[in-house]
């Protein structure tokens, strides 16, 4: 299975219990200096996930 189907698939299920998910967002560029370990500083680095309201229970669900 390609690696896109399998971060689509991922997404479309956070979609029902996270808000603002996107799929490879580009990352903030960061100074490679700031961090002690290796880290991904190119230009255009993108993850492949991003979501929020992840750990926050019965935040999107309504309970009316």
């Amino acid at each position: 299975m390609r690696h896109h189907l399998v971060r689509d698939s991922e997404a479309q299920i956070m979609r029902e219990v996270c808000r603002d998910v996107q799929t490879e967002p580009t990352l903030l560029p960061i100074n490679e200096n700031d961090y002690q370990r290796k880290v991904n500083t190119a230009d255009n680095a993108r993850l492949d996930i991003s979501a929020r309201g992840l750990w926050n229970s019965y935040d999107k669900l309504s309970l009316t």
